[in-house]
């Protein structure tokens, strides 16, 4: 073997190539003058060469495109004779994922007229970087005679050939065509495998028989030493009911169990439970087949655990059975291993890279105590039957504990109802049915919790009740899933657990609506939830009937065109003529289709009732009106509203009524007080005698973060400067709850603002967090008494976005009468404390209405 660089080395591997196929000098010509493009276009690519034939191309990059495959195939359109093909072809044959993706193989084939030939194929490797680049070519392409790609004898017959010879073999898969290069010419070949069928004395070859003339081109076997085989096999309890007298332990195969010859090998059995035991020594053996699987190690705490040990003269067959004689503790050991190494495939075959899963974990059986299951630090643990309970060692329960760690290395700080809801749900999802834990108690006591339940949120329980809400919202979405693809249910069961799993790594603080947004987000292919997801209906209405709604759609979508802007300038006073305010909007088919006889502008002055207008049809999609402006000093809120041609309702903003944009009648907005809080300007801070971390300051924020969220700012609002108002400054690097709020209310109030005779907007930016979304609020004050009494102006509790800086604004008038002596206060608490709880105010601004 050799290594070939730079233009002069091109030049002898050409050499080479004549030597060896002087029947195709034009072709070898071609290879190498293909070979110096190549090192002109990439300086520094390497070729590694075996005998005459290019097996590797590397070194630096050596191809770029638009996407992996895009890379590939433009390589091979420009190279491919560089792999002495002959007279053969490359042709795509799928991808692979290359170490979790950072690199993607795409395959080629190498064919004749659509006929593979026998072992030829390239690989390149791209890598998953911008440009994808082409980082390695590996070729096991082979150079083709040109042959006849139309055979002579039939399929029969070459099988009849091989029989004839060998009446011993049997034919275990159907001929197929393949062309065969051999030294000395290329053939056409009919391939097939053909086995003895023998346990003892074991043959199995592919059989290569010339389509043309009936030759006998190859044996190849593939059976490749003596081995030892056998069969992995037990008795345990059938279906998903417990081990009683009624469903008594049946044999079955055990897959995956760890089989060993003692001080040699060791692999683990198939799915049906045989398995093909290297062993390359002399003389006997000793195979000991043991309670471990490939994702589960059980332990007895009963006794010793199972281990079966037989010696054999290889090449032997041995059979493992184990618990020939059903009892209890036996039978719960083989379920252990059973359905533990079931549920662990489950979830790798939902998510390949699910973290931390890939471990044997100990699975502890018949412990010495009664109607019970529990998960804990990465074990799962089962007790004896007894007191009016079977033992608990059985499918549905084992699932549920196991799905408890899943969770637990998906989303570490999960709550109990999350926990124990989404723990049915891996029970459920595996089996495809709601019932867990059936005939626990006994024969004839049904399920211990059911995914088929009327549990909403928000709910008040423990933790087991609270959790249906999930496991409910998940069922209900399945089944909504599998009456929209009634005749394909395995898809719709495939991405409803896609959802169940993946949406464990998003790690949700709670059971709340914030998992339906998360379970949306999963399914979309757009990046736009509001304009619907692939299956935005079957999940709203499956999380909708456990009060976990979905966020509402755009079904057309609504383009402001003009709109007033932040004040309108009124009538003057003895005017005649009053000034409109314009307002008008495109709407766009999005999963509806616009119905443009339906579009209404909603609006309310000062707060009163709501009045509506039809806006005017203009062109395709345009509508347009127009409103008088109200009198100096009102307030003016609006919305819009536009209808599909099935009447389903579009509002912008998508929150209508809850949300308006609004704009105000007035000649000035005159700023009279405005804090970015880069300076002092006056506020106080006042705190309850509870308090004993948290209280608000003024400086730069050092963010902190809990579970991935941000608790505490990591920088000021986007005003100028760099400072805010906060509750409480930690060291640098130090804990998420260091300096977080802890009892309270902690206030922090601003100075005394001057509004009397007449009317004012206060705006501000709030930030908002607490980790476990229950209690603590965030809570914004007004009072014209100069603090004596205080009126609530809005209440913010955490749902999952509040951690941001929030843009707010109200009008004085609407909590109280403007005088001199207006001041705002800002307060939270954690009380009790039990969560991190942190709040921000910034850019605090007063804008004066000023009218005639």
């Amino acid at each position: 073997m050799r290594f070939i660089r730079g233009f002069f080395g091109l030049l002898l591997v050409a050499g080479a190539f004549a030597l060896a196929h002087a029947q195709a000098p034009s072709m070898l010509q071609a290879q190498a003058e293909l070979a110096q493009r190549l090192q002109r276009e990439y300086p520094g690519v390497l070729v590694y060469t075996e005998g005459d034939q290019v097996r590797r191309v590397w070194g630096k990059p050596f191809g770029y495109g638009s996407s992996a495959l895009d890379t590939a195939q433009a390589f091979v359109n420009q190279y491919a004779e560089l792999f002495a093909p002959g007279a053969s072809t490359l042709t795509l044959n799928g991808v692979q994922d290359v170490m979790r993706g950072k690199f993607t193989a795409v395959y080629f084939q190498q064919v004749v007229d659509g006929i593979p030939v026998d072992k030829g194929e390239l690989t390149l490797l791209v890598r998953e970087t911008e440009g994808y680049p082409l980082a390695l070519a590996s070729s096991a392409v082979r150079f083709v005679n040109p042959v006849s790609t139309t055979p002579k004898l039939d399929p029969d017959a070459a099988v009849a050939i091989v029989q004839k010879l060998r009446p011993d073999l049997h034919a275990d898969t159907k001929p197929e065509l393949m062309v065969y290069p051999a030294e000395e010419a290329t053939h056409l070949a009919w391939a097939f495998s053909v086995d003895r069928h023998s346990l003892e004395n074991p043959e199995r070859y592919r059989v290569f028989v010339d389509a043309h003339t009936g030759a006998l081109l190859e044996w190849r076997s593939e059976i490749y030493y003596a081995d030892i085989t056998g069969q992995t096999r037990g008795y345990a309890t059938p279906g998903l009911r417990p081990d009683t007298t009624a469903n008594p332990p049946q044999l079955r195969t055990i897959p995956k169990l760890r089989v060993s010859v003692v001080g040699g090998n060791s692999i683990f059995s198939g799915i049906d439970g045989a398995f093909t035991l290297p062993f390359s020594g002399t003389g006997s053996a000793t195979v000991r087949a043991e309670l471990i699987g490939t994702g589960v190690r059980v332990s007895n705490q009963a006794g010793s655990t199972l281990v079966l040990e037989q010696t054999v003269n290889p090449p032997a067959f041995v059979d493992f059975l184990f618990n020939s004689t059903p009892t209890e503790l036996n039978t719960a050991q083989i379920n252990g291993l059973i359905h533990t190494q079931i549920v662990y495939d489950f979830v790798k075959s939902i998510n390949p890279n699910y973290p931390g899963v890939d471990i044997q974990i100990p699975c502890n059986v018949n412990i010495n105590n009664t109607c019970n299951a529990y998960y804990s630090n990465r074990t799962i643990n089962f007790y004896r039957a007894g007191g009016s309970c079977v033992n608990t060692c059985y499918s549905t329960v084992v699932y549920h504990e196991y799905g408890h760690f899943v969770i637990a290395m998906g989303h570490p700080n999960a709550s109990g109802d999350y926990h124990e809801g989404i723990a049915d749900v891996t029970a459920a999802f595996l089996t495809v049915d709601p019932c867990l834990g059936i005939e626990f108690q006994g024969v004839g006591t049904g399920c211990i919790r059911n995914s088929v339940n009327n549990r909403t949120h928000p709910c008040s329980g423990g933790v087991h009740f609270c959790g249906q809400v999930i496991s409910g919202a998940f069922w209900q979405t399945w089944l909504e899933m599998r009456n929209r693809y009634a005749s394909n249910p395995q898809y719709a069961l495939e991405r409803v657990r896609e959802w169940y799993l993946n949406s464990i790594l998003i790690r949700p603080t709670g059971i709340s609506p914030q998992i339906t947004i998360d379970v949306l987000t999963l399914d979309d292919n757009d990046g736009d939830i509001y304009n619907g997801t692939p299956h935005y209906q079957q999940i709203a209405t499956g999380f909708a009937r456990h009060n976990l709604p979905a966020p509402q759609i755009d079904w057309v979508r609504i383009e402001p065109v003009s709109l007033p802007g932040a004040f309108v300038v009124p009538a003057a006073p003895g005017g005649f003529a009053l000034p409109l305010m314009r307002f008008a909007v495109r709407v766009n088919d999005l999963v509806g289709q616009r119905d443009m006889n339906a579009v209404f502008l909603h609006y309310r002055v000062n707060r009163g009732a709501w009045q509506t207008v039809r806006m005017n049809r203009v062109g395709t999609n345009g509508a347009m009106t127009a409103v008088p402006v109200p009198p100096c000093g009102s307030s003016f809120e609006y919305y819009f509203e536009a209808r599909d041609t099935q009447a389903r309702a579009t509002y912008y903003p998508r929150g209508g009524a809850n949300a308006p944009l609004s704009t105000l009648a007035a000649l000035e907005m005159a700023v009279v007080f405005e804090d970015t809080f880069e300076t002092s300007l006056g506020w106080s801070t006042q705190n309850d005698s509870s308090l004993t971390a948290g209280a608000w300051t003024r400086d730069i924020p050092r963010g902190t973060t809990q579970n991935g969220l941000q608790a505490n700012p990591g920088a000021d609002s986007p005003d100028t400067g760099s400072r805010c108002a906060f509750t409480g400054q930690g060291s640098v690097g130090g804990a998420v709850g260091e300096a977080d709020v802890d009892g309270g209310p902690t206030y922090l109030i601003s100075p005394v603002l001057n509004l009397a005779g007449g009317d004012a907007i206060i705006e501000y930016y709030r930030w908002f967090y607490n980790g476990t979304q229950l209690n603590d609020t965030f809570w914004v004050e007004i009072s014209n008494d100069n603090g004596a009494t205080w009126t609530r102006v809005e209440t913010v509790a955490f749902t999952g976005s509040e951690n941001r800086w929030v843009p707010r604004r109200f009008r004085v008038s609407d909590y109280v009468a403007p005088t001199a002596q207006v001041r705002v206060r800002f307060g939270t608490s954690d009380n009790p404390n039990d969560s991190v709880v942190e709040a921000g105010v910034d850019h605090f601004v007063v804008r004066r209405i000023v009218c005639p």
